[in-house]
């Protein structure tokens, strides 16, 4: 989640812009984009009744459709694919962020919890720095989004890969 949180956080606005947006157009994408992962967080709350891992999935859900708009996005396509991809990621990992911390919450919860948290969001944050990275690096490299978007997909897969195997463990 973070991965592709702090990737998406990063490179949306220069995304943005490369694509013709103006700076203007790209604050609001941002704005947009927080917006939408407010949502996302608010309606996080689901995962009480739909359950945790399908909470997660229709975030993953979410997250892999908005990557695969950003990355097909060209210059003079309808601006309304990019606000629609940058909404379904806010939206989508809005999802996932808290869910997954909801997660870790029911399946590991006892005297050893605090600690556990505690690298949890060390990894978190380590991990974002990565997806920030690789994002750059790969825009570097080849000069466009597309493969780093492609790597964001990957990483959300895997990540409701392992949701899903915590709930097949556990149970």
């Amino acid at each position: 989640v973070a991965f592709n949180m702090t990737g998406t956080i990063v490179h949306i606005v220069p995304h943005a812009t490369d694509q013709g947006f103006t700076f203007q157009e790209s604050a609001f994408i941002f704005l947009l984009w927080g917006i939408f992962a407010i949502a996302g967080n608010l309606i996080s709350g689901v995962s009480d009744s739909l359950g945790r891992v399908s909470t997660f999935i229709l975030g993953t859900v979410l997250s892999v459709c908005s990557c695969l708009l950003l990355a097909a996005f060209v210059r003079g396509m309808s601006p309304v694919l990019f606000y629609c991809g940058t909404a379904l990621s806010g939206a989508g990992l809005g999802l996932t962020r808290p869910t997954a911390s909801a997660l870790l919450a029911d399946h590991f919860s006892g005297p050893g919890f605090g600690r556990l948290n505690g690298s949890a969001v060390t990894v978190f944050a380590l991990a974002g720095g990565l997806g920030s990275f690789a994002m750059g690096y790969l825009f570097d490299i080849s000069g466009s989004y597309w493969s780093a978007f492609m790597l964001l997909v990957s990483v959300s897969v895997a990540g409701a890969g392992a949701a899903i195997a915590l709930k097949r463990f556990s149970s």
